[in-house]
């Protein structure tokens, strides 16, 4: 078995964009190029996450004019059972079929993402570590350009489309991994670029919309400053543990209980559907707002917002 495969997410709606990113030529070469050849330099296990069926034959023509070795890149369009929206749709579906321990996700619109930084994260995936992410200064991640334990991740997966599916859900960030995996290090972009020179905080930089473009071909990248961001955090542990109840109504004859704020929160939240109990609904807000203080405390205020974001969502599809 390779110890490390890699999923390209080259299916998104590209809606901000206006048109199919992935196919989009950057300076010589189409987003879905760079990532793909960025993976093929670190693994011989690699899946091309495609989104709808239709693009398969467009991305394997346009990698067939340009990489000689294609022989061992797979293409997946999205599992249609699937309750999961966005980047966690692709990776519900493309997981599954990929092989290594260890899985090295690479979203295809941040051009300057190269094999170097994926060789200097997946070293951090040691001892007891389920996933390194990438951590700008003011607590961002990039949960897309991160690598993850396969196995864990699967069943943390599969978990939490029981729930989707039990208490009608449309889960969509991919934030939410980082929040359910053992044990993740938040590798600093600035602790990297101050032990190896030669990473840039550009190689972390997504594209989004044409705008973004318009400024790189205008020489105007606005690359961030990192020296002026605010230091809310720097590389850190973060253990967590979170034990899910099954999402079907066995959990009271198997006498199994959840535990963590996240296996907790969802629980409720389902009895709560089922029964229409207000008691249930503030009972699985807590939990939450637990989850998200505890970020708080420990700097990640980007995850409290994102875990603050999904409770209003909630409490707004469930009250509305």
């Amino acid at each position: 078995m390779n110890q490390l495969s890699c999923l390209v997410l080259a299916g998104g709606e590209s809606k901000r964009f206006g048109g199919n990113k992935a196919l989009y030529n950057f300076e010589g070469r189409t987003f879905l190029e760079r990532a793909v050849g960025t993976a093929l330099k670190v693994s011989d296990d690699i899946i091309v996450s495609v989104g709808e069926e239709k693009n398969i034959s467009g991305y394997n023509n346009v990698l067939r004019g340009s990489l000689k070795n294609k022989n061992n890149i797979n293409f997946i369009s999205d599992d249609v059972r699937c309750r999961f929206k966005g980047p966690l749709r692709g990776i519900f579906s493309c997981f599954k079929f990929l092989q290594g321990d260890f899985v090295y996700v690479i979203e295809c619109d941040a051009p300057y993402f190269n094999s170097f930084c994926v060789k200097i994260i997946s070293g951090g995936l040691n001892g007891d570590i389920s996933g390194v992410v990438p951590i700008w200064p003011d607590s961002t991640i990039e949960p897309l350009l991160a690598c993850y334990k396969r196995t864990e991740t699967i069943d943390i997966l599969n978990r939490l489309h029981g729930y989707a599916v039990k208490v009608h859900l449309v889960l969509s960030d991919s934030v939410t991994l980082s929040r359910l995996l053992r044990v993740v290090r938040f590798y600093s972009i600035k602790d990297m670029i101050k032990t190896y020179p030669s990473i840039k905080p550009e190689f972390f930089i997504n594209i989004n919309d044409k705008k973004n473009l318009e400024e790189y071909h205008a020489g105007d990248h606005n690359y961030p400053d990192i020296t002026d961001m605010p230091e809310n955090t720097g590389s850190v542990k973060i253990k967590r543990r979170n034990v899910f109840a099954p999402a079907d109504d066995s959990v009271r004859q198997m006498g199994k209980q959840p535990y963590g704020w996240t296996a907790k929160g969802l629980y409720y939240m389902k009895l709560y559907k089922k029964s229409g109990k207000s008691a249930y609904l503030k009972k699985a807000s807590y939990f939450f707002k637990e989850e998200a203080g505890f970020y708080n405390k420990k700097g990640l205020v980007f995850m409290a917002s994102k875990i603050k974001d999904m409770l209003s969502s909630m409490l707004s599809s469930t009250l509305g």
